[in-house]
């Protein structure tokens, strides 16, 4: 936890605020960044933040980025100091009432701030969980015509009561500043799955909407994803399972249960995955470490199949226009 990320947020709540920041992250991405940049400039929703946090890359990022001049506002970080860090200092300067974070290979849909607007207009969650579409390589420009006039949602209490698996990604958070601030931001260190360790963290903050469609950011699948690197990827999981055995989850707010149900469900998806390509090792490691998690997650699962998950509704989203705050 940066320690002086919550007095920092806090200062930044006495100025007057658009209702979002955009935070992108860079490291090495050069082939992308330009994308990501253009597709948070490019939003019909004009009234935002832009703040680029490039980790200290080496393969010309910087340069790049430099020749968006005042249109968005630079970090150029000295050494690298990872995701987590970086993403945590973006927020520490942001000025907008909800951080939408963004990496620095994906890209926003450009009506995803319209979405997230209308979302929190009707119904002030603190936690909006966006819609991905994940695409290879380059992502077909969105037309004028695709914009949506309806968005299916689904509005829970909090995140730790969410009854429907979602992809998670930091791509996909979008997170009021003040409930941010009081968690302690991303955690430092903690990489990858630091986008589901968040939402825990945040389990009990307050409504939490998740959007069932249409998609409001693009994740880019390539070689250098981290989802491929699967050592990476059970490193993160046995991470997840440590915090929760250790206690660090706990809230008063709530239930171990829930929590065990949220880890245990994540850690399922990902034994099914070992099995499937013959890491048995890995799987059985998950089995010892989480197995009790899993049997949660599962029956957490069942029951909401059983009793009936929380319904669907429907948002209406206006013609694009300039936001009034």
């Amino acid at each position: 936890m940066d320690t002086d990320l919550t007095s920092a947020l806090q200062f930044q709540c006495d100025e007057i605020t658009p209702p979002f920041s955009i935070i992108i992250t860079c490291y090495n991405q050069a082939a992308f960044i330009r994308e990501a940049v253009e597709s948070a400039l490019n939003q019909s929703f004009m009234e935002k933040q832009i703040i680029v946090v490039d980790d200290f890359s080496s393969d010309g990022s910087i340069q790049l980025l430099r020749q968006y001049n005042d249109a968005i506002r630079l970090i150029a970080l000295q050494r690298n100091v990872g995701a987590a860090r970086a993403r945590n200092l973006g927020a520490s300067i942001a000025s907008g009432n909800f951080l939408v974070f963004l990496d620095g290979d994906d890209v926003l849909m450009p009506w995803a701030l319209d979405i997230y607007h209308q979302i929190i207009e009707a119904r002030r969650p603190k936690v909006v969980l966006g819609k991905l579409l994940f695409f290879d390589e380059r992502l077909r420009a969105p037309a004028s015509r695709d914009r949506p006039r309806r968005v299916r949602i689904v509005e829970y209490p909090c995140f730790m009561k969410k009854d429907r698996a979602y992809r998670a990604s930091a791509s996909s958070a979008v997170v009021d500043r003040q409930s941010f601030a009081s968690v302690g931001g991303w955690s430092v260190g903690f990489f990858p799955f630091e986008d589901i360790d968040l939402m825990i963290k945040l389990g009990y903050s307050g409504r939490a909407v998740l959007i069932v469609s249409p998609a409001t950011a693009g994740y880019r699948r390539h070689a250098r994803n981290v989802s491929r690197q699967t050592d990476r990827m059970f490193h993160g999981l046995f991470n997840l399972i440590r915090k929760q055995k250790s206690g660090e989850y706990m809230d008063p707010r709530g239930s171990e249960l829930e929590t065990c149900g949220v880890i245990g469900g994540v850690v399922f998806y990902w034994l099914k995955r070992a099995f499937k390509a013959n890491l048995y090792y890995h799987g059985v490691k998950l089995v010892a470490a989480g197995g009790l998690m899993v049997i949660v997650g599962v029956f957490r699962r069942f029951i909401a199949i059983a009793v009936g998950k929380q319904p669907e509704e429907i948002v209406e989203i206006p013609p694009a226009r300039v936001a009034e705050f």
